[in-house]
């Protein structure tokens, strides 16, 4: 019988099949399913899963990866939230109508909010550029609660890359049992194939 263990039938297996068997969907409403669908498909086009194992791994790394991206645009609103209420103070005397208004349709990227805000910034003497490289302040509790994005993003990356290196480790097993695997096949066959010693010259 032989020694080699079983191998799976196609080296590319159907990226989106184990979500079938994890549960519910990591992507929250209003989220891109079709983005993860993709960033699934090319992250397992890139690592060729072998079997039902590496897809779990990379399932998970995925996920963790989707956990970032949402993670750093949750991060860029607070950002953009903390400067549309500066912005609002700064264009106050420059904007006919309502301020708040403006300010809300730039916060959520509206053209006609941006070219508003940006005429009204430039004629503060100011721009949206320098407001967020030089004059953007944050208060205590906008410090932290950007400080705890922060975290939550480098946890989420810090479990990335130790899913990664759980995959490598895997790698290194099933190399290392293929291996052994390879050698005792190769030792049976040699003992089938060699003559019993002292047959030769037995007959005669």
């Amino acid at each position: 019988m032989s020694a080699l263990p079983a191998l799976a039938a196609s080296s590319s297996l159907d990226s989106l099949a184990v979500t079938e068997l994890v549960g519910p969907s990591p992507v929250m409403r209003g989220e891109d399913e079709r983005g993860f669908e993709e960033l699934l498909r090319r992250v397992s086009a890139a690592l060729q899963p072998a079997d039902v194992v590496e897809e779990m791994y990379i399932y998970d790394i995925v996920v963790l990866i989707w956990d970032v991206c949402r993670l750093r645009r949750i991060k860029a609103h607070e950002l953009n939230h903390i400067a549309a209420r500066q912005i609002r103070e700064l264009i106050k005397p420059f904007v006919v109508g309502n301020v708040g208004e403006v300010c809300r349709q730039w916060e959520l990227g509206y053209e006609a909010g941006a070219e508003r805000v940006n005429a009204a910034l430039t004629a503060a003497g100011l721009s949206t550029r320098s407001l967020v490289t030089s004059t953007l302040e944050l208060s205590a509790f906008d410090l932290e609660k950007i400080g705890q994005i922060e975290r939550m993003v480098a946890n989420a990356e810090a479990r990335r890359s130790a899913a990664l290196k759980d995959l490598d480790r895997y790698h290194e097993n099933f190399g290392a049992r293929l291996r052994r695997a390879l050698e005792a096949e190769e030792e049976g066959n040699l003992k089938v194939l060699a003559p019993p010693i002292g047959q030769d010259g037995a007959s005669g």
